[in-house]
């Protein structure tokens, strides 16, 4: 039943023009859900800050959102408590360089 609550927000984050903040702070996502939000992040040019505070999406999670974040316009991400490691965090900040700001990690 999620995953087509997730497939829709997918669809409609990729068509929506007032968007500009998504917080998806403390929600159980599978990898479909991530699949389906970052679907719509690469197609949404207005995005400028997501959250995933509090979700547990580990590392494997970080690595299906990746290269939507890359492509888009995404300027602060929030991974606090999202279970990746320092690793990812600094693999993402080295892939977007300074105009992606990273919220520190407090796992």
């Amino acid at each position: 039943m999620m995953h087509k609550v997730f497939a829709a927000l997918g669809k409609l984050i990729g068509h929506a023009e007032t968007l500009h903040e998504l917080r998806l702070s403390g929600l159980s996502l599978s990898s479909a859900d991530l699949k389906a939000i970052a679907a719509g992040l690469s197609k949404n040019s207005k995005v400028g800050v997501v959250s995933f505070g509090g979700c547990a999406i580990g590392d494997i999670g970080l690595r299906e959102v990746a290269p939507a974040l890359a492509a888009s316009h995404v300027n602060l991400l929030d991974l606090s408590s999202t279970g990746i490691t320092s690793a990812s965090g600094t693999h993402m900040s080295a892939a977007h360089g300074p105009l992606l700001r990273l919220v520190p990690l407090a796992d």
